[in-house]
């Protein structure tokens, strides 16, 4: 690692099943990043796991196939001081007394002869915050300690500021009081009933409070700390903590995208397939419904803990049954809330978000205009690329070598944006820092380029939702070119923001269903259609602001290139020109000379080519729904499976109900057709006669050249692209519905 200390992260883990499992898929992220590991498990986890899954064979090593696939993962484990037979479960009090008093100087141990075996790594600690000897012992060694959470972080803001709760009375707290906690940073109003029990008085004299007080005393010397949740869930709470101590949200860690190895063995216990029994039962009539580990059932599930009566299972399933029927308004408002959660959850574990639906028309709007002579220095940032060749293996340093040998001028690099490769994009934290420090950046690396080639016209063709191009623009006298990758439809709304406002329809209120008639080129639209992120749940502060930013700078832009159809969506184009002038120029992605060779997925890639030649012509139908959409029924948010597709494909495709649909499908394929032949529509804006303003010549200041169109190049004219990171707001690639 070019001499480098490589770094080492030295995990302990803690014996219960809703801790080892993210614990584990913890190491095999970060080892997939680079790190050594050194996972130790407590030796009677381990006897467990054996003897659930590999007959008692204590020799097993369960990171074998991890390292197999190349991850530097070393698999060990530690005495608890107890033998493995100890029930661990019954003597809880008894065990956990000892892990406080004795399991610290045995981790210290451990820990010494770990370094003193390997003195030329950078050693740190990851542990469970639950834990309550990382602090002292980070200390003793001088390591870096990393604290971990695998509960949601609104669990951790509580027990982390006990000492709020002990001053207004309520910790340890009275069990049968209702009152409202309103006064903790970053939670909103909490009742005390809905408290975790180990907070509650009858409970504050056992060892999970004495344990938990103790390690939420000794988490506040962290470095950091790490969640097991997602930012979009929780960033008020996150948020406020950060105030305190670095706390980054990296969860669900056990869904993470990344090729990891699946063999490795988590559960505690012997796996068994209840498949047989669930396929004779109807779809959809059995709820799963789990406790977490530590819980035991019989007939009397437990107590009601709204009169303390005992609960049994008939009870359990009359309530079951009133949350799974379809009928209450009640419950359909618990599905919404589920469906909500499930697009926050599918958003943020997207690769790169929305990013996707931004690069490639970008990439293809350079290779378009380098195909008219003009010269192009396309920028990435620096953690895009990193993810583009990660991603691809075939990707070289430079992605547009192959289009440079076909005979464009495309010249390509990187920019920072001010983050490590590593850092998690989708905070707000991060935008701001877009907004207030990236400016700066893209300043200095533009006069960079002006002063390296002075001699060249250069201009600006930047992302419409980036918010400096007008401030850069204005500072070297360039011209402003914005590019809009989505309909024309979706710009118009955003664009006239002001009148959505007046209207008191931005933001939005999610409930109401009102016609917005008022905005110019735009035909009624009923509120209920309107992008997330215009709706009053969608639109977090950081949003607003490059939202209502960004669209206040494209107008000044002096010109603006939508990738759409002017046929599609002539109205609100000519609607959009009375204002300042805008050329559709799409679907960009399919025009002609545009070369495939220029990475551009920030997936893998997959070929389905060999499948599909086996298949008759015609019998395929491909059906794309965006990077954020689950197939979901929109009625009631239950799973669409393979049958139901396959009967509304049918339904759409023969009968009666298709002919309408075929006409008009028929139609917009005409549309299209005639769009992209030679002379029409995407042409003909592309070679739109407009003149171009430079800023080539020797006064400074912008000149006027009535010869040069956007179809070729006189004197040359440097055309410098800025493609767009990610953007952190929801469900961008699937803005309209009704699409």
């Amino acid at each position: 690692m070019d001499g480098k200390p490589r770094p080492h992260a030295i995990m302990i883990s803690v014996p219960y099943q809703g801790h080892i499992n993210p614990f584990v898929n913890l190491a095999l992220k970060l080892a997939s990043r680079g790190f050594s590991i050194t996972f130790v498990h407590n030796e009677f986890v381990h006897h467990t796991l054996s003897k659930a899954h590999h007959n008692n064979k204590n020799e097993v090593d369960f990171f074998s196939e991890a390292r197999e696939s190349g991850l530097d993962i070393r698999y060990t484990t530690i005495n608890d001081g107890f033998p493995v037979e100890f029930d661990r479960a019954i003597h809880q009090e008894e065990y956990w007394e000892s892990m406080l008093r004795d399991f610290p100087a045995r981790v210290d141990e451990f820990i010494e002869r770990t370094i003193k075996s390997d003195p030329f790594s950078a050693h740190f600690i990851v542990a469970d915050t639950s834990c309550s000897w990382p602090a002292t012992i980070a200390k003793k060694y001088n390591l870096v300690n990393v604290s971990f959470w695998t509960e949601p972080a609104l669990v951790f803001s509580l027990i982390y500021h006990l000492d709020l709760l002990r001053e207004n009375g309520h910790c340890p707290c009275k069990d049968n009081i209702d009152e409202e906690i309103h006064y903790l940073p970053g939670v909103e109003s909490i009742s005390t009933k809905d408290i975790m029990p180990y907070l509650k008085e009858s409970e504050s004299k056992t060892i999970v409070y004495r344990a938990l007080s103790t390690s939420f005393q000794l988490v506040k010397n962290a470095d950091f700390i790490l969640h097991n949740t997602i930012q979009e869930l929780e960033p008020t709470t996150l948020s406020s903590l950060n105030k305190n101590q670095p706390n980054y949200a990296i969860g669900p860690i056990n869904f993470s995208k990344i090729n990891l190895p699946t063999t490795i063995t988590k559960s505690l216990w012997s796996e068994s397939s209840c498949a047989n029994w669930l396929d004779t039962k109807p779809p959809n009539s059995v709820l799963y419904v789990s406790f977490g580990s530590l819980v035991q059932t019989n007939k009397q599930i437990g107590v009601n803990l709204c009169d303390d009566g005992l609960v049994d299972r008939f009870k359990v399933a009359e309530k079951v049954r009133s949350f799974m029927y379809c009928g209450s308004d009640g419950n359909m408002g618990l599905k919404e809330e589920i469906k909500k959660v499930r697009e926050v959850l599918h958003g943020a574990m997207e690769i790169g978000g929305s990013s996707e639906s931004h690069i490639t028309p970008f990439i293809n709007l350079s290779i378009k205009l380098a195909s008219k002579n003009f010269s192009i220095t396309f920028v990435h940032l620096e953690f895009i690329h990193h993810k583009l060749s990660q991603n691809n293996t075939k990707t070289e340093d430079d992605l547009f070598s192959e289009a440079r040998e076909s005979g464009l001028d495309i010249r390509y690099t990187t920019i920072s944006d001010g983050f490590p490769l590593e850092f998690d994009r989708h905070s707000d934290e991060y935008w701001d820092a877009m907004l207030r420090d990236f400016p700066a950046l893209v300043d200095e690396f533009v006069g960079n380029v002006i002063k390296s080639d002075p001699n060249s016209g250069h201009f600006l063709v930047t992302d419409t939702m980036f918010t400096w191009p007008a401030t850069i623009a204005k500072k070297y006298s360039l011209v402003n070119v914005s590019f809009w990758t989505e309909p024309a439809l979706v710009f118009s709304l955003s664009y006239h923001i002001h009148l959505l406002k007046e209207n008191g329809h931005f933001p939005c209120k999610d409930n109401i269903e009102e016609l917005i008639n008022y905005l110019p080129g735009v035909e009624s639209l009923s509120t209920m259609d309107l992008m997330p992120y215009l709706k009053e749940s969608g639109l977090s502060a950081i949003e607003h602001k490059v939202v209502v930013k960004a669209f206040d700078e494209v107008k000044k832009a002096d010109f603006i290139l939508h990738n759409t159809l002017y046929e599609l969506e002539s109205k609100t184009l000519s609607a959009l020109t009375k204002i300042q002038p805008n050329y559709a120029i799409g679907p960009i992605n399919f025009s002609r000379h545009i070369t495939n060779t220029v990475t551009k997925s920030l997936r893998s890639e997959s070929d389905c080519t060999n499948w599909l030649n086996s298949k008759p012509p015609g019998s395929v139908l491909y059906v794309s729904f965006g990077s954020f959409i689950q197939t979901i029924n929109l009625c009631d948010g239950k799973s669409i499976d393979r049958k139901e597709v396959a009967e509304k494909i049918g339904s759409l495709m023969s009968g009666v109900k298709s002919e309408g649909l075929r006409k008009e499908s028929k139609k917009v394929q005409g549309i299209l057709h005639n769009a992209m032949e030679v002379g029409g529509s995407f042409e003909k804006n592309f070679n739109h006669p407009r003149p171009l303003i430079l800023s080539s010549n020797t006064t400074g200041r912008k000149s006027v050249s009535s010869e040069l169109t956007i179809s070729g190049r006189r004197n040359q004219t440097k055309f410098t692209s800025l493609s767009k990171s990610p953007l952190a707001i929801s469900s961008i690639p699937s803005l309209l519905k009704c699409a």
